[in-house]
């Protein structure tokens, strides 16, 4: 009896994480993590040439960001001694999940907006590890922004 009732339960923990990889497969797009509101995870994104420079419109799309919102910051790149501008978004619910995105343009209307939160669309470009993060749950990519306003 104790056996048929484990074996069920590990039945409907199966058959769960089948309907949920299910989920995820649908037309490439993801919804299957919890992420800030407006912004999706492409599941299949592809190879990425990491040979590609950095904001090179090639790389592939890992994130997409619709009306998302999140704080700019700047960053002084420790190398070229440069200016770069993040969106940080942080997962609700989480310690230390943060989707970064490095800024590819719009540097101009960012520096405006450094400290404060923005609404925003762009598209989140594979960052092929050369952005190094500072913390575990930080996930760093090159954004390419469409739109961007303050709150």
């Amino acid at each position: 009896m104790i056996a048929n009732r484990k074996f069920s339960v590990f039945l409907a923990l199966f058959l769960a994480g089948i309907a949920l990889l299910a989920a995820c497969t649908k037309a490439g797009q993801c919804d299957c993590v919890d992420h800030p509101t407006g912004i999706t995870r492409i599941a299949n994104p592809g190879q990425t040439d990491c040979s590609l420079d950095r904001c090179d419109e090639k790389r592939q799309i890992v994130f997409t960001a619709e009306d998302a919102e999140g704080r700019v910051s700047m960053r002084l790149d420790s190398v070229t001694q440069t200016e770069h501008y993040t969106i940080s978004f942080y997962f609700p619910g989480s310690i230390d999940g943060v989707l970064d995105g490095d800024c590819c343009n719009e540097t101009d209307r960012l520096k405006v907006f450094n400290g404060k939160k923005v609404r925003f669309s762009g598209e989140y470009r594979d960052g092929c590890g050369l952005l190094k993060p500072i913390y575990g749950g930080q996930d760093l990519h090159f954004l390419h922004l469409s739109k961007i306003d303050t709150l």
